[in-house]
């Protein structure tokens, strides 16, 4: 009997849940992705079943839910055999993953996402011209 495929819960866009996406296909197991949206994203997030309020979410054949992406992508690469066995390259490639997603992200690119229409073009223009070191 084929295991249940684990379930991704996320909008319909690339964003958090493309890295648990390439993870899975990289391993080769199949999943099932539910693009959650308008009604459906209401009851999802209503339903307390999310931890933090949000997505992405994995829900695993046992119902386990995993939550936060970096965790279910090393998740999945510890169960599938994806991460590095050397604790030094294994350590080099989190560093980098942590810089772009919290550092980088969270200190740069939302800044820009979020800032006025008006200022967003020059905000870019100073990203790009200094290589991300703002």
């Amino acid at each position: 009997m084929a295991e249940a495929k684990p379930k991704i819960y996320y909008f319909d866009l690339f964003g958090k849940a493309e890295a648990i996406r390439m993870t899975l296909w990289k391993a080769g197991v199949e999943y099932e992705d539910i693009r959650v949206t308008g009604d459906a994203w209401k009851e999802l997030k209503e339903s307390g079943k999310l931890d933090f309020g949000q997505t992405p979410m994995v829900e695993l054949a046992d119902g386990t839910r995993l939550f936060q992406s970096v965790p279910i992508v090393n998740y999945f690469g510890a169960k599938y055999g994806l991460k590095p066995t050397d604790p030094m390259v294994n350590y080099k490639g989190e560093k980098a993953v942590e810089h772009v997603g919290g550092d980088f992200v969270g200190k740069h690119i939302m800044k820009v996402m979020f800032a006025p229409d008006d200022t967003r073009e020059a905000l870019v223009d100073e990203l790009v011209a200094d290589g991300g070191q703002m």
